[in-house]
């Protein structure tokens, strides 16, 4: 992964800004939407079976109405959802810079 510091940000002695080359960033793009189409599989099959990919300082907005936080929370919250279909219609994933390690996603659909 490449990240490079804004030479024009360092020399003035202001904030270190850090970009990802779009190579990486596309790549990253493409494996949080492959992990987002597949934690969507596994909530539509068994929603318990996602307990393993949140930790306790996980936290879920839910509909912008809820925050959920922690494991256990949102699991509970989760599994006490009724069946529902629903058709997804954006998936968008955003690296963060400079830890390169973590990506938000956003999934947004409507009920069907």
């Amino acid at each position: 992964m490449a990240l490079t510091m804004d030479r024009e940000t360092a020399d003035r002695g202001g904030e270190m800004v850090l970009t990802m080359d779009r190579e990486t960033a596309d790549r990253i793009r493409a494996e949080a939407k492959r992990f987002m189409e597949d934690y969507h599989r596994t909530f539509d099959a068994n929603r318990g079976d996602l307990a393993n990919l949140y930790r306790e300082e996980s936290v879920m907005n839910f509909e912008d109405r809820e925050m959920v936080k922690g494991k256990e929370a949102i699991v509970a919250k989760l599994t006490s959802l009724q069946q529902f279909r629903y058709q997804i219609s954006h998936i968008d994933c955003v690296p963060f810079v400079p830890t390169g390690g973590a990506t938000a996603a956003q999934v947004m659909g409507d009920d069907m």
